[in-house]
């Protein structure tokens, strides 16, 4: 995998990114490198990446949106480290995929497709908590999020918190690509989900960031709310006082080396 400068080498993750370094909208500030993590399965880090986690990045808080069976299948508790269990329980997607004989491409995108229209609707207390805990709890200090690709509920989190950050939409929509270069498909023809056989085309579409997920998500809550922001200010709690807090505990000016 080539080296960017926002992926962050783990041993055991193979989608750990720092988000520091996007620049705001109006160009004056930066959000802070070491302060704002993302990630897959942090339950599958290794001794030596979990040292890496709490003495090089400091962390101090994990929110985790993997669901129940998620959790009993890779626990994880580190010492010295707060933990907020917030899960979106897979059944949003394993649900449609149960219920069909087979999944093609086309069939995979139309279920990507349908899922996003309703993604932050269906999920806004969540997405509630998980900036409660950036406001209430860490107040500036290094949080790392995750589900087990840190892919959609995760990359969503990302793109949410990015955007209450003042960070452009390009810039959004690059972080939550950049999936792309750090997980691969599965190379096999087919997966097998219970009784559904899932061809390589879909394993595609499934396995990888999708533009198309994050236009739908906030698109739709742009026709219902008006803008992202209208979105996160009526549903998520974050009015002009939030978002100044928040920007004050994890944004800075570009002229300053902290």
């Amino acid at each position: 995998m080539p080296a960017h400068k926002r992926i962050v080498e783990v041993e055991g993750l193979q989608n750990c990114r720092d988000l520091g370094g996007y620049h705001t909208r109006d160009g004056k500030h930066v959000v802070k490198y070491k302060h704002i993590y993302r990630s897959d399965n942090v339950g599958d880090v290794t001794p030596e990446g979990k040292k890496m986690l709490l003495e090089k990045l400091w962390l101090k808080y994990i929110i985790d949106f993997r669901g129940a069976e998620e959790k009993a299948r890779s626990p994880y508790a580190f010492a010295g480290v707060t933990y907020f269990p917030i899960p979106i329980e897979t059944c949003f997607i394993t649900e449609h995929v149960l219920t069909k004989p087979s999944l093609d491409g086309p069939s995979a995108e139309a279920l990507l497709r349908r899922i996003s229209t309703t993604f932050l609707i269906d999920f806004k207390d969540v997405y509630k908590n998980f900036f409660d805990v950036f406001l209430r709890e860490a107040k500036g200090q290094p949080v790392l999020f995750h589900c087990t690709a840190g892919k959609d509920r995760t990359g969503v989190a990302a793109a949410l918190l990015l955007t209450a950050l003042d960070v452009p939409a390009e810039a959004v929509m690059e972080d939550f690509m950049l999936t792309n270069r750090c997980c691969v498909p599965p190379s096999c023809e087919t997966v097998r989900v219970g009784n559904c056989i899932i061809s390589k085309d879909a394993v595609n579409i499934l396995f990888r960031a999708q533009a198309f997920f994050l236009e739908l998500c906030f698109g739709e809550v742009c026709k219902r709310y008006g803008s992202v922001n209208a979105y996160m200010e009526k549903e998520l709690g974050l009015g002009v006082e939030q978002l100044e807090k928040l920007r004050s505990y994890y944004v800075r000016p570009t002229s300053s080396s902290s």
